[in-house]
């Protein structure tokens, strides 16, 4: 029973972690109108050559922009850092303690050892922007369909919003719990910023220096 239950465990979490990474909708489609036949489309089929990409990647279907559905087809995954907030789990520790401000203090020697303190199935290369994790809110300027002002940091400002509404008020194809890094959403990060701070660390890193 208990092997089962970590087991599922495993499982839940992988699709939390997937749930970021960069990956088009494989299931949204749209319709075009070709030689008087309705052909359907999906995101592998707009990445499939250049022609595609030109052709619809900048083209909205309903309230939809599709190279925000079809991010990896049209080459347009966030990267660096620009937009960059420390990932999911928020408030994410490493299996010693030490969170993303620890490692943002002697950045390169930290990072480098980032990959060997797992905890929730994430380390500190996944979670953290100074490592070259971190998350983007994505579609970029997203808000909800309830107004400008219920944007990513409208839903992060206050414990319990992403419960509330994060399942509601989709717009442009996409909800809270979907675009937004606070409710679990966003993607990933890639290749962010690891520069060092200063040529060695004066903590021991065998400990929770986390002061």
């Amino acid at each position: 029973m208990i092997k089962t239950l970590f087991i599922l465990s495993f499982f839940i979490q992988a699709a939390i972690v997937q749930s970021l990474t960069c990956e088009d909708d494989r299931y949204w489609n749209f319709f075009q109108l070709e030689n008087s036949q309705l052909v359907t489309y999906y995101c592998a089929d707009v990445g499939k050559n250049f022609r595609n990409r030109k052709r619809f990647c900048e083209t909205t279907i309903g309230d939809t922009l599709v190279k925000e559905k079809c991010p990896k087809a049209c080459h347009a995954c966030p990267s660096g850092e620009a937009g960059c907030m420390d990932g999911y789990p928020l408030g994410w520790v490493d299996s010693r303690g030490n969170g993303c401000d620890w490692y943002a203090r002697f950045t390169s020697i930290r990072c480098e050892r980032g990959e060997e303190y797992l905890n929730q199935f994430r380390t500190a290369k996944q979670v953290c922007c100074v490592c070259g994790g971190g998350c983007a809110n994505w579609p970029q300027g997203w808000h909800d369909s309830d107004g400008s002002g219920f944007t990513c940091d409208w839903y992060a400002g206050k414990k319990g919003r992403c419960q509330a509404d994060g399942e509601s008020f989709e717009n442009r194809g996409f909800t809270a719990n979907k675009a937004c890094c606070a409710c679990g959403g966003g993607f990933e990060q890639r290749g962010g910023s690891s520069s060092s701070l200063t040529a060695e660390d004066p903590e021991n890193e065998d400990s929770n220096a986390s002061a």
